[in-house]
């Protein structure tokens, strides 16, 4: 028996990176960026709360400020750390216009790069104020960083288990150790390759399963460091060749979905394509049934604008073909 439908979007499988490989691969992120240092997190949550925490040595109070279209998944984590570091979050505030935020009146505000890389040059928090960039939607854009300190995640733009910060202190800190998250995401990829080659139904449980798992355990209290097998395949990494198949991709799917007007292609480039569009979640489940596994970025935050938005994968696993697939299915659902 063979899986007949190709999946468009979802979890990586273990061998999407291999033909990427290359040692002479130009590096994206140098070890020095307006004089804060590189270091290698997990996740995008570990980094953000090793940067907090070297920022409150002394005061151990917070006050954080978030965009309004915020992963809220990630501040919970975020909380379980800090209280691990004996660092109080006294108060989570989100935000849709940072010219709003008075100066001074928050600890620490969090710039979100939402799909793509936007210039924060003018802002002014005050002289008590630390800021974080954070470019998890805009991993390579991170060297434009104007803010305090900066962090991305790889997990989302391929299977690489790395997160960057840019941080004040200098320290090669990287584990021979993996973590349990690492491990059942390791295993769950290797299970989900099994059942793209035979199609057996137990495997995808098995593999659903594991990712689940996986998931689960990123709810702990450490600040999880990087595992120095995943920062060694990020040095080995064509990304130039990956980021441009993949704004390829953006630019011919957006192409085919302006001339539906049910539709609007919010700004992108190489992360996701998303759309604002009517009938989001019947959109979402249709086209499940057809193979195309869509993203909310982000569900549980606390936007109403996040509610009739939906994210498109324009991975380097994809071509010409199935982005039309993708949108051929969606002229299906709105009867073009």
């Amino acid at each position: 028996m063979t899986n007949k439908i190709k999946y468009i979007g979802g979890e990586y499988a273990s061998h999407e990176l291999l033909k990427f490989f290359n040692s002479n691969a130009s590096f994206y992120f140098p070890d020095k960026i307006n004089n804060k240092y590189l270091a290698y997190y997990e996740t995008a949550t570990d980094a953000i709360a090793a940067i907090i925490c070297n920022c409150c040595e002394f005061e151990k109070k917070i006050k954080i400020w978030i965009p309004e279209i915020y992963c809220f998944e990630t501040i919970e984590r975020l909380k379980l750390k800090l209280i691990k570091q004996n660092i109080t979050v006294l108060e989570i505030i989100t935000y849709n216009d940072i010219n709003k935020i008075k100066p001074d009146s928050f600890s620490c505000v969090i710039l979100n790069h939402y799909n793509i890389y936007k210039p924060f040059h003018t802002y002014y928090f005050g002289s008590n104020t630390f800021t974080i960039e954070d470019y998890v939607q805009a991993p390579f854009d991170i060297t434009l960083f104007k803010a305090d300190y900066a962090i991305n995640s790889l997990r989302k733009f391929c299977n690489l288990e790395v997160a960057v910060a840019y941080q004040n202190i200098n320290t090669n800190n990287q584990s021979n150790i993996a973590s349990s998250y690492l491990t059942h995401k390791k295993e769950a990829e290797a299970i989900k390759t099994k059942f793209f080659e035979t199609g057996d139904k137990s495997l995808e449980i098995q593999y659903l399963e594991l990712y689940s798992k996986a998931n689960q355990s990123l709810f702990n209290d450490s600040i999880t460091i990087a595992n120095v097998n995943e920062t060694n395949r990020l040095s080995k990494i064509n990304f130039l060749e990956i980021i441009e198949i993949r704004r390829r991709n953006f630019m011919y799917l957006k192409n085919l979905l302006d001339e539906i007007k049910q539709i609007n292609v919010l700004p992108g480039n190489y992360m996701y394509l998303m759309i604002e569009c009517h009938l989001r979640n019947e959109l979402k489940t249709f086209l499940q049934k057809r193979g195309v596994f869509t993203a909310i970025h982000w569900l549980d935050s606390d936007s109403e604008l996040v509610k009739n938005r939906l994210s498109f994968h324009i991975d380097h696993r994809y071509d010409y073909s199935d982005m039309k697939r993708v949108s051929m299915a969606i002229k299906e659902f709105y009867g073009i």
